[in-house]
């Protein structure tokens, strides 16, 4: 993640303020990662891309 203003990484600690602050329930990056992951193959996107993206050298489950 990163910030708007600056387009500078959000850290642990910033990522967790800010999902506070939106009054969303506790989420973790790891989730927004496999979110993300998941979003990709859904809209289409090749699954070796998307292994590739995570730095995964197989297909995991």
């Amino acid at each position: 993640m990163r910030t708007a203003r600056r387009s500078t990484p959000i850290g642990y600690l910033g990522a967790s303020h800010l999902v506070e602050l939106s009054g969303l329930p506790p989420v973790r990056l790891h989730d927004l990662r496999h979110l993300a992951a998941t979003l990709s193959l859904l809209a289409g996107h090749d699954i070796k891309v998307v292994q590739e993206k995570l730095g995964h050298s197989s297909r995991q489950r």
